[in-house]
């Protein structure tokens, strides 16, 4: 189950959002304010962070900031739900570097539809190789998938350089991914 860490400090509103994610197949996990989050971010990491903006002690846009400067979490999925709708707020908000924004009050739908989407952006973008940034396996597999259960017509390679791990040992990785 992906775990999902809500940061809300209106403690019915913490209930509710945690009984729908848990009832959407999702593992919950609760923080009452920002201070809290980072400590829970410091020893694991979630697979997206849903955040209120108005908390005590540490507001959400404080929290994003420590998120985002974090190299653990930096691209940790974020999605920003709180009353604050003005247009300012939901400016700030992303320009921060929320993953979305989300005003109260909410449709459920919606927000386990969001959560879905990001969740599978990030997998696909964890997929790319970090050297190439060409897809991976597994985007390369679903790819295939799609293909031939929609017949249609395509083209693969795959290319190998043979020995390369020999150059690699004598070189070094620095000089190999070069």
């Amino acid at each position: 189950m992906k775990k999902v860490l809500i940061v809300e400090d209106d403690e019915p509103i913490q209930t509710f959002l945690y009984d729908i994610l848990s009832t959407s197949g999702f593992h919950p996990i609760t923080a009452k304010n920002g201070i809290e989050a980072i400590n829970y971010l410091e020893k694991e990491t979630p697979d997206i962070v849903i955040l209120d903006c108005e908390m005590p002690k540490m507001d959400g846009y404080e929290t994003l900031k420590y998120i985002r400067s974090t190299p653990r979490t930096i691209n940790l999925p974020v999605i920003f739900l709180t009353v604050r709708g003005e247009h300012k707020d939901q400016v700030k908000g992303i320009e921060l570097g929320a993953d979305d924004y989300i005003v109260k009050p909410f449709n459920k739908d919606i927000l386990i539809a969001k959560i879905k989407t990001l969740l599978k952006h990030r997998e696909i973008a964890t997929s790319v190789n970090p050297l190439t940034k060409l897809p991976g396996n597994t985007v390369i597999e679903q790819e295939i998938k799609k293909r031939l259960n929609n017949n249609q017509h395509f083209v693969f390679f795959y290319i190998d350089l043979a020995n390369f791990k020999a150059y690699n040992d004598y070189y070094g990785f620095h000089k190999g991914d070069e």
